[in-house]
Formats: C-alpha cells, sequence, structure tokens
C-alpha cells in the first residue's frame, strides 16, 4: 500500500488517473482582478507614455528574443511554457493557463492511499516533478486540462517508464484511491495512440463508473505532455497544437 502526500482533492482522483490531479486545484481558482489606471491628459504625461511605449517596445522586443534563443536551447521556464498553453484553443475559444503558484501550494495536503500498491502512479503521476521543476497547466473543466513539465532527460526517461510500468501491470486494471474518507474505485487500461508530433505517446483510459476519460501522455525532448478530457477527438486537437509549438 502506497501513500502520497497529494495537495489535491479526492475529484482530481476520480478517474483513476493522477495527472487530473493537476486539473482539481484550477476549479476551485480564480484569476487575480487586474486594475488599469487612467491615462493623463496631459502634455507631459503623453510624452511619457510615448517614451514608455518605445521603451516596452524594445524590452519586449528583447524578450522575445531571448525567450525564442533560451527554447532553443531547451532551457523552459514556468512562464514560456504557460505561454505555449496560451496559444491552444478549444472550440474556438483561447486557453488560459492558472498561475503555476495554486498547483505548488495548493491548500492543505491530502493523503491518497493506493492500492495495489505496485500501481502508485495512479496516485501521483506528474506531482513528484512540479515543484521542482518548469511547469504548465491550464484546465478548461473538471475533467478537461493539459500540463506541460520540463525535466532532465533522466527524469523525464524515468516518468515514461513508471507510467508504462503501470499501463503494463495487469494487476493495475482495478485500483482503488482512498483519501479523506473517501474511496473511488477505477478501472485503467492502455491505448495506443498516436503522437501528434510527440514521442513516447500512450494514452490511460480511466472509469470510475462515470464513463472513460482519456489520458494522453507523451514527451516532446524532455517536456513531458499530458492532455485528459472524455474526448479523445479534443486531445488530438490539442497535442497537435502544443507540439506545433514547443
Amino acid at each position: 500500500m502506497t501513500r502520497i502526500r497529494n495537495p489535491f482533492s479526492l475529484r482530481s482522483a476520480a478517474a483513476g488517473l493522477a495527472v487530473v490531479a493537476l486539473l482539481s486545484v484550477a476549479a476551485c481558482s480564480s484569476e487575480e482582478p487586474t486594475t488599469s489606471t487612467a491615462p493623463s491628459t496631459s502634455a507631459t504625461a503623453e510624452t511619457s507614455a510615448a517614451e514608455t511605449t518605445a521603451t516596452e517596445t524594445t524590452a519586449a522586443e528583447t524578450t522575445s528574443a531571448e525567450t525564442t534563443a533560451t527554447e532553443t536551447d531547451g532551457e523552459f521556464t514556468d512562464e514560456s511554457l504557460a505561454a505555449i498553453l496560451s496559444q491552444v484553443t478549444i472550440d474556438g475559444a483561447t486557453v488560459t493557463p492558472m498561475p503555476i503558484s495554486l498547483v505548488r501550494t495548493g491548500g492543505a495536503a491530502a493523503e491518497i492511499t493506493v492500492e495495489p500498491a505496485a500501481c502508485s502512479f495512479a496516485g501521483e503521476g506528474l506531482l513528484p516533478y512540479i515543484n521542482d521543476n518548469p511547469a504548465a497547466l491550464a484546465a478548461p473543466s473538471a475533467t478537461t486540462g493539459m500540463s506541460l513539465v520540463a525535466l532532465s532527460a533522466a527524469d523525464a526517461d524515468k516518468l515514461i517508464a513508471d507510467r508504462n510500468a503501470l499501463l503494463d501491470n495487469p494487476e493495475c486494471a482495478n485500483v482503488t484511491l482512498t483519501t479523506e474518507g473517501q474511496t473511488i474505485q477505477s478501472t485503467i487500461k492502455s491505448e495506443d495512440s498516436d503522437g501528434f508530433g510527440m514521442d513516447s505517446p500512450r494514452i490511460m483510459v480511466s472509469n470510475s463508473g462515470t464513463g472513460d476519460l482519456y489520458g494522453f501522455t507523451a514527451r516532446k525532448g524532455n517536456v513531458i505532455v499530458s492532455v485528459n478530457s472524455p474526448d479523445k477527438a479534443q486531445i488530438e486537437a490539442v497535442a497537435t497544437q502544443i507540439a506545433a509549438n514547443l
């Protein structure tokens, strides 16, 4: 029996798929309000604003160039990964990444117990990697979302190997996840998948009695990509957009 300290609610494990744990925070989060200052009508203020605009434009161009160079070198940040998710659209709506800090500090830890113990990936998934590595998350709904985590080559290899060990283990066809006094029983099975421009793709199909949920995982370089949805066509559309911008 494996015990995992996990800062997310049971709903995150309801599909029997660990990467969906990242989605539960979004359902309870709200974006910080944005305030703006009314522009001055004075000539001095207008001149200052023009100078500021020119400075900001130069800074933006420099930042853009630096970001491109950084990503070409394979070095990602929370911000550059979030920018990739910001380019994704679902049903015509642009995805809004949530602050990754909400995931890293996501409230009181809840303990998830996974049985059989050999299936512990079903309870942890990407979570062990989020705190110490560049990451980004967007969750349009409680069961649909996407996440990116940039890892070292060794960690990326390990995560993919752990995922495969779960999906290839017949003992993990049925798992039980317990937390906060509640228990979820879920079936787990594997489906092969196109990579949509990425490597090592697989889909985990989980069902806790409310319908199949598909969890796509793949890698591009050392960036792990996960897309989760009850709709496989939506997974293809999202994964294709992410791969094109990575």
